[in-house]
Protein backbone atom coordinates (compact mmCIF):
# COMPACT_ATOMS: atom_id res chain seq x y z
CA UNK A 1 0.00 0.00 0.00
CA UNK A 2 2.80 2.37 0.67
CA UNK A 3 4.43 1.27 -2.65
CA UNK A 4 0.92 2.37 -4.10
CA UNK A 5 1.15 5.38 -2.19
CA UNK A 6 4.65 6.15 -2.91
CA UNK A 7 4.00 5.35 -6.99
CA UNK A 8 0.94 7.30 -7.03
CA UNK A 9 3.08 10.77 -5.39
CA UNK A 10 5.85 10.06 -8.10
CA UNK A 11 3.25 9.97 -10.71
CA UNK A 12 1.95 13.04 -9.34
CA UNK A 13 5.25 14.87 -8.99
CA UNK A 14 6.08 13.55 -13.06
CA UNK A 15 2.99 15.39 -13.81
CA UNK A 16 4.11 18.52 -11.92
CA UNK A 17 7.54 18.68 -13.32
CA UNK A 18 5.67 17.93 -17.06
CA UNK A 19 3.24 20.87 -16.10
CA UNK A 20 6.13 23.16 -15.00
CA UNK A 21 8.04 22.00 -18.80
CA UNK A 22 5.20 22.86 -20.59
CA UNK A 23 4.58 26.24 -18.97
CA UNK A 24 8.06 26.79 -19.36
CA UNK A 25 7.76 25.90 -22.83
CA UNK A 26 4.86 28.48 -22.90
CA UNK A 27 6.85 31.20 -21.49
CA UNK A 28 9.46 30.45 -23.66
CA UNK A 29 7.07 30.84 -26.81
CA UNK A 30 5.34 34.09 -25.76
CA UNK A 31 8.40 35.46 -24.78
CA UNK A 32 10.05 34.52 -28.83
CA UNK A 33 6.41 35.59 -30.46
CA UNK A 34 7.00 39.08 -28.35
CA UNK A 35 10.98 39.36 -29.64
CA UNK A 36 9.16 38.43 -33.14
CA UNK A 37 6.89 41.27 -33.12
CA UNK A 38 9.34 43.50 -32.00
CA UNK A 39 11.29 42.14 -34.44
CA UNK A 40 8.36 43.01 -36.67
CA UNK A 41 7.89 46.80 -35.49
CA UNK A 42 11.47 47.34 -36.10
CA UNK A 43 11.83 45.98 -39.38
CA UNK A 44 8.75 46.98 -40.78
CA UNK A 45 9.46 50.13 -42.46
CA UNK A 46 12.67 48.46 -43.92
CA UNK A 47 10.26 45.34 -45.20
CA UNK A 48 7.85 48.19 -46.61
CA UNK A 49 10.18 49.98 -48.34
CA UNK A 50 11.37 46.13 -49.33
CA UNK A 51 7.58 45.79 -50.76
CA UNK A 52 7.92 48.87 -52.41
CA UNK A 53 10.88 48.27 -54.08
CA UNK A 54 9.27 44.49 -55.32
CA UNK A 55 6.46 46.45 -56.27
CA UNK A 56 9.00 49.33 -58.12
CA UNK A 57 10.86 45.94 -60.12
CA UNK A 58 7.58 44.16 -61.20
CA UNK A 59 6.00 47.09 -62.23
CA UNK A 60 8.75 48.28 -64.35
CA UNK A 61 9.30 44.25 -65.73
CA UNK A 62 5.35 44.78 -67.14
CA UNK A 63 6.14 47.76 -68.53
CA UNK A 64 8.77 46.65 -69.94
CA UNK A 65 6.98 43.29 -71.18
CA UNK A 66 3.95 45.78 -72.02
CA UNK A 67 7.02 47.50 -74.59
CA UNK A 68 8.18 44.46 -75.82
CA UNK A 69 4.57 43.25 -76.29
CA UNK A 70 4.03 46.82 -78.72
CA UNK A 71 7.28 46.41 -80.45
CA UNK A 72 6.90 42.93 -81.56
CA UNK A 73 3.08 44.66 -82.73
CA UNK A 74 4.79 47.05 -84.97
CA UNK A 75 7.34 44.68 -86.11
CA UNK A 76 4.27 42.33 -87.04
CA UNK A 77 2.30 45.38 -88.62
CA UNK A 78 5.66 46.79 -90.86
CA UNK A 79 5.91 42.79 -92.09
CA UNK A 80 2.48 42.93 -93.04
CA UNK A 81 2.61 45.93 -94.85
CA UNK A 82 5.50 44.62 -96.35
CA UNK A 83 4.16 41.62 -97.08
CA UNK A 84 1.51 43.67 -98.70
CA UNK A 85 3.44 46.13 -100.55
CA UNK A 86 5.50 43.24 -102.36
CA UNK A 87 1.69 41.57 -103.16
CA UNK A 88 0.86 44.81 -104.51
CA UNK A 89 4.43 45.21 -106.62
CA UNK A 90 3.55 41.55 -108.22
CA UNK A 91 0.53 42.13 -108.92
CA UNK A 92 1.14 45.16 -110.83
CA UNK A 93 3.77 42.81 -112.25
CA UNK A 94 1.36 40.64 -113.65
CA UNK A 95 -0.76 43.57 -114.84
CA UNK A 96 2.49 44.98 -116.58
CA UNK A 97 3.15 41.62 -118.19
CA UNK A 98 -0.15 40.47 -119.18
CA UNK A 99 -0.23 44.46 -120.94
CA UNK A 100 3.11 42.97 -122.69
CA UNK A 101 1.54 39.76 -124.16
CA UNK A 102 -1.36 41.95 -125.09
CA UNK A 103 0.80 44.38 -127.09
CA UNK A 104 2.85 41.38 -128.64
CA UNK A 105 -0.61 39.68 -129.77
CA UNK A 106 -1.60 42.66 -130.96
CA UNK A 107 1.57 43.53 -133.19
CA UNK A 108 1.84 39.67 -134.03
CA UNK A 109 -2.14 40.17 -135.17
CA UNK A 110 -1.12 43.49 -137.36
CA UNK A 111 2.07 42.13 -138.90
CA UNK A 112 -0.35 38.97 -139.76
CA UNK A 113 -3.16 41.16 -141.58
CA UNK A 114 -0.42 43.26 -143.00
CA UNK A 115 1.36 39.86 -144.34
CA UNK A 116 -2.10 38.73 -145.95
CA UNK A 117 -2.94 42.33 -147.24
CA UNK A 118 0.64 41.80 -148.76
CA UNK A 119 0.26 38.26 -150.02
CA UNK A 120 -3.00 39.59 -151.33
CA UNK A 121 -1.86 42.47 -153.00
CA UNK A 122 1.01 40.45 -154.69
CA UNK A 123 -1.42 38.10 -155.76
CA UNK A 124 -3.63 40.62 -157.39
CA UNK A 125 -0.52 42.10 -159.31
CA UNK A 126 0.29 38.93 -160.47
CA UNK A 127 -3.18 38.81 -161.68
CA UNK A 128 -2.80 41.71 -163.31
CA UNK A 129 0.39 40.87 -164.92
CA UNK A 130 -1.30 38.13 -166.82
CA UNK A 131 -4.12 40.03 -167.80
CA UNK A 132 -1.93 42.08 -169.35
CA UNK A 133 0.67 39.60 -170.44
CA UNK A 134 -2.47 37.99 -172.23
CA UNK A 135 -3.98 41.89 -173.79
CA UNK A 136 0.10 42.09 -175.15
CA UNK A 137 -0.32 38.65 -176.18
CA UNK A 138 -3.82 38.76 -177.44
CA UNK A 139 -2.84 40.40 -180.94
CA UNK A 140 0.02 37.70 -181.56
CA UNK A 141 -2.21 35.12 -181.05
CA UNK A 142 -4.56 36.84 -183.14
CA UNK A 143 -1.66 37.73 -186.00
CA UNK A 144 -0.50 33.91 -185.26
CA UNK A 145 -4.17 32.47 -185.72
CA UNK A 146 -4.67 34.93 -188.84
CA UNK A 147 -1.48 33.35 -190.22
CA UNK A 148 -2.53 30.02 -189.89
CA UNK A 149 -5.96 30.41 -191.02
CA UNK A 150 -4.54 31.99 -194.27
CA UNK A 151 -1.66 29.72 -194.91
CA UNK A 152 -3.89 26.78 -194.73
CA UNK A 153 -6.38 28.38 -196.59
CA UNK A 154 -4.06 29.32 -199.46
CA UNK A 155 -2.15 25.96 -199.27
CA UNK A 156 -5.43 24.29 -199.29
CA UNK A 157 -6.64 26.49 -202.47
CA UNK A 158 -3.22 26.01 -204.52
CA UNK A 159 -2.94 22.67 -203.41
CA UNK A 160 -6.74 21.74 -204.67
CA UNK A 161 -6.41 24.08 -207.37
CA UNK A 162 -2.96 22.77 -208.63
CA UNK A 163 -4.24 18.79 -207.96
CA UNK A 164 -7.67 20.34 -209.79
CA UNK A 165 -6.35 21.75 -212.60
CA UNK A 166 -3.22 19.85 -213.29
Amino acid sequence: MIIIILLLLLLLLLLLLLLLLLLLLLLLLLLLLLLLLLLLLLLLPLLLLLLLLLLLLLLLLLLLLLLLLLLLLLLLLLLLLLLLLLLLLLLLLLLLLLLLLLLLLLLLLLLLLLLTTLLLLLLLLRLLLLLLLLLLLLPLLLLLLLHYYYYYYYYYYYYYYYYYYY
